[in-house]
């Protein structure tokens, strides 16, 4: 009898263990924001200020200024990107160093 419920402790134990083991593997996205184009840029710029941070390398108030000064100097709406997409993804790029 004592290896019957030592097996069935053995048992118990690899099943928590295996149920555990799941659920640590489960892969979570973390920047998956259906959005695009311009909602994500105000998605980014108007939520938690530390993602702004990760993708424009500065805060949301000091990306509205850079916008601001950069639309006094000519910078404007194209015929499907926002100013504030462009400067958005030039900034993202110059950010997170990509050689696109």
């Amino acid at each position: 009898m004592a290896t019957r419920h030592s097996q069935k402790s053995v048992l118990a134990v690899m099943a928590g263990v295996l149920g555990t083991a799941g659920s640590m593997t489960d892969r979570t996205i973390k920047h998956g924001s259906i959005l695009t184009g311009q909602a994500w840029v105000t998605e980014v710029l108007y939520g938690h200020p530390e993602r702004c941070l990760n993708a424009f390398g500065m805060s949301s108030n000091i990306f509205m200024r850079l916008l601001v000064k950069l639309s006094m100097s000519g910078l404007c709406d194209s015929w499907h990107v926002s100013a504030a997409e462009q400067l958005a993804i030039f900034l993202y790029f110059v950010c997170q160093g990509s050689s696109q």
